[in-house]
C-alpha cells in the first residue's frame, strides 16, 4: 500500500471515530433535553391528561412564575450540558 494510500484511509478510520463520538454527544444531549421537558411535564402536571375536555387545558396547567422559573432552569440546564457536549467536535487539530 502506498504512503498516500495509507493516509487516506487512516484519515477515514478518524473519521469515521469523530462521527461516532459525535452521534454519542448529540444522543447524550437529546436524553437530557428529554429529561428536562419529562420533569418539566410533571412539575405542570401534564402527564394525567384530562380524557374529556380538552379546553380546561390551559386552565389546568400551573403557570405560577415559580414554575416558570424552575421549568426554564431545566432547560437551560439542557442547553449548557448541550453545548458542553458538542462544542468539543467543534475544535480543530490545527
Amino acid at each position: 500500500m502506498t504512503e498516500d494510500k495509507k493516509k487516506n484511509l487512516e484519515m477515514c478510520f478518524e473519521n469515521v471515530e469523530k462521527l461516532v463520538n459525535l452521534r454519542r454527544s448529540l444522543d447524550k444531549s437529546l436524553e437530557t433535553v428529554n429529561q428536562a421537558i419529562r420533569m418539566s411535564m410533571e412539575e405542570m402536571d401534564l402527564f394525567n391528561q384530562p380524557e374529556a375536555d380538552a379546553s380546561l387545558e390551559e386552565e389546568r396547567i400551573d403557570t405560577r412564575e415559580e414554575i416558570a422559573l424552575y421549568v426554564k432552569s431545566h432547560f437551560d440546564q439542557a442547553l449548557w450540558e448541550t453545548v458542553q457536549n458538542v462544542l468539543p467536535h467543534y475544535k480543530t487539530n490545527k
